[in-house]
């Protein structure tokens, strides 16, 4: 459902994209925060793997947390730009943008208890995103 408002933009930019939620159970999660969370990652993810390229978007329970990923195939994230990739305007590579997208993913993700991280390679970028069952008050 998540992906659904962005798969014409993907067909547009000829980006293929593969849904897999292996954790199908119940989690409390603010529905309209995740949904940004996701739709920004999906968006850079496509803006960065181009024509042909691949997102893949998965969910999974590890150790009582719940583990949302987004993973492309795109060139990787450059070192100069990675030690500041959560901060406001930070962007790189894209015509498009306010450099806004990650700043407001780890905003929201952090406000429902989570954390994000980001592994990078030439071979491609996973965002993984990990809520605890409980959040802390």
């Amino acid at each position: 459902e998540v992906t659904g408002s962005i798969r014409p933009l993907l067909k547009e930019r000829q980006v293929s994209l593969t849904v897999d939620p292996r954790y199908a159970g119940d989690w409390c999660l603010d529905y309209s925060r995740t949904r940004r969370v996701l739709e920004n990652l999906v968006r850079n993810a496509a803006a960065a793997v181009g024509p042909g390229g691949q997102v893949a978007v998965w969910s999974d329970e590890l150790d009582g947390h719940l583990q949302l990923v987004v993973e492309d195939t795109g060139p990787g994230i450059p070192d100069e730009v990675r030690e500041n990739l959560f901060e406001p305007f930070v962007t790189f590579g894209k015509k498009e943008g306010t450099g806004l997208g990650l700043a407001i993913v780890k905003a929201f993700t952090e406000k429902q208890g989570g954390t994000v991280r980001v592994e990078t390679s030439p071979a491609g970028t996973r965002f993984l995103l990990d809520f605890p069952r409980e959040i802390a008050a």
